[in-house]
């Protein structure tokens, strides 16, 4: 079935699913720094290359890494010449080998896995790759997704591969009916579940921060779940349970997954910004590095410029982020600069956005906004290690003070006497004792004829001229 549906695509979707240039022969596209030739069936080994400057066509794995960091396997400074040497396919974990088995199904050569094509402690090679790791989903003829499903049991994910997954390893209800003999004597059960209960949300991998930017770039991808395998390219999805029955399975938030060419792209990404807000990460310090590869494909793609999780032309937009449920955001746990304050990205927990883009009358209210971001490393998209914001617009001193000693932050804003706005607080450290007056300032950010102005709500930062945000607020047009 698998066969059937990629070679159904490559064949009878080339305006939609193959790279530009690549509509007629075929498919070709550049090729990654290092890749794993999977040789031909029978092999008992595969190797690792230098791929750079060649093209052709190879899979990409989507996986989650173990749990255990002593279980990964991974290329190092010092294991790099032995992987160019040769990899015995059985001393690989389960998933790396089935990954090999489908690549070679496929008819395809090579296959980049990300803790085998990435030097893993070479600092400049990590954020070298990483930084074009949306490309290299984007390029790759087909993604192959690993996906094991949240369990109480995480190191049972990984007792097998995802090809050796027997029917019924989902958590979905299963009923016992028994059956007997004709002399009525028990002679056994039959165990059945039901497809209603299978929802992607309930697989792991689907929870993971780094594998957004895997699901949104991916042309073609097959996903094994427990016992059903599931194809998605940008013009059909299908999922079967078994090798003789296939059946359309269109889940809504990933129907547009591999959109690049987005009729209104800051509302595209203020969905993206969204969903990874909801994802997790196994190392915090990977926040920024994560949706790199994304924010750099976009970037050349639409043509604009990348600020820390926001774009040029949805500047006003991208400010106006909160929690989905005040009290929630916290900073990340992390040592060393996280990220300016204005950046949703900054902050741990669940965001939505004010006035999403498009969906109001309102307009942006800023003027002139420049942006001044020192990357940690050489990856301009990666970790900050400073992140600056200067611009100019309307903005008006204030009074704050907190309004109740329940601990969901509840601000109010007040100006000559009068009640401008109730607000919540991003943090709950940055809330005062109730009825303490603070003073703050209010920037604002997007107006409309019909509707509240949206404003930052701004603390100065001790005694210079630099402030951070501590939030947002939706004031009446007559504050001005």
């Amino acid at each position: 079935m698998v066969s059937t549906w990629f070679k159904e695509c490559v064949e009878k979707h080339p305006h939609t699913c193959r790279l530009p240039g690549n509509l007629t022969g075929t498919e070709v596209a550049e090729f990654p720094t290092r890749l794993l030739d999977v040789g031909t069936t029978g092999d008992l080994q595969i190797r690792l290359i230098d791929s750079t400057g060649m093209t052709g066509q190879y899979a990409a794995l989507s996986h989650r890494w173990s749990i255990d960091s002593m279980e990964h396997f991974k290329t190092t400074k010092l294991l790099l010449d032995q992987r160019k040497a040769g990899i015995n396919i059985d001393a690989m974990p389960y998933n790396f080998q089935d990954a090999v088995k489908v690549t070679r199904k496929l008819g395809i050569q090579y296959l980049w896995i990300d803790s085998l094509c990435i030097i893993q402690d070479d600092t400049d090679d990590w954020e070298c790759e990483s930084a074009v790791m949306g490309q290299v989903y984007n390029n790759s003829t087909v993604t192959i997704r690993a996906a094991p499903e949240r369990s109480r049991t995480p190191s049972k994910q990984y007792s097998r591969g995802f090809l050796s997954r027997p029917a019924g390893t989902t958590d979905s209800p299963t009923v016992e009916i028994p059956y007997r003999k004709r002399n009525g004597e028990l002679a056994g059960s039959w165990f059945m579940q039901s497809d209603k209960y299978f929802h992607i949300g309930n697989w792991e991998l689907h929870t993971r921060g780094w594998v957004l930017q895997e699901e949104q770039l991916a042309r073609r991808s097959i996903s094994y779940y427990g016992d059903k395998v599931s194809w998605l390219c940008k013009l059909s999805t299908s999922m079967t349970s078994e090798p003789q029955r296939g059946e359309v399975y269109c889940p809504e938030y990933v129907k547009n997954a591999g959109s690049m060419e987005s009729e209104d792209f800051n509302g595209y990404w203020l969905d993206i910004a969204f969903m990874y807000s909801m994802r997790r990460l196994t190392f915090e310090t990977d926040r920024f590095p994560a949706l790199s590869g994304l924010a750099t494909l976009f970037s050349k793609r639409q043509g604009k410029q990348y600020y820390a999780g926001i774009f040029s032309g949805g500047i006003a937009h991208g400010l106006l982020w909160c929690a989905v449920t005040p009290g929630i955001l916290s900073r990340r746990k992390i040592t060393g600069y996280v990220g300016p304050s204005w950046s949703w990205m900054s902050v741990n927990g669940r965001i939505t956005f004010k006035g999403k883009g498009g969906d109001d009358e309102s307009v942006s209210a800023l003027g002139d906004v420049t942006f001044k971001l020192t990357p940690l490393g050489r990856d301009p998209n990666g970790t900050l290690k400073d992140g600056k914001m200067q611009l100019t617009g309307n903005i008006k001193s204030v009074t704050m003070r907190r309004i109740t000693a329940k601990e969901d932050m509840t601000m109010r804003l007040e100006a000559d006497s009068k009640v401008m706005a109730n607000f919540q607080l991003d943090f709950a450290n940055q809330a005062s004792l109730e009825n303490e007056i603070q003073e703050v300032e209010c920037l604002l950010v997007m107006n409309g004829s019909d509707c509240p102005y949206n404003v930052l709500v701004l603390r100065r930062v001790k005694e210079t001229l630099h402030f951070e945000r501590i939030g947002i607020a939706s004031v009446d047009p007559a504050w001005s």
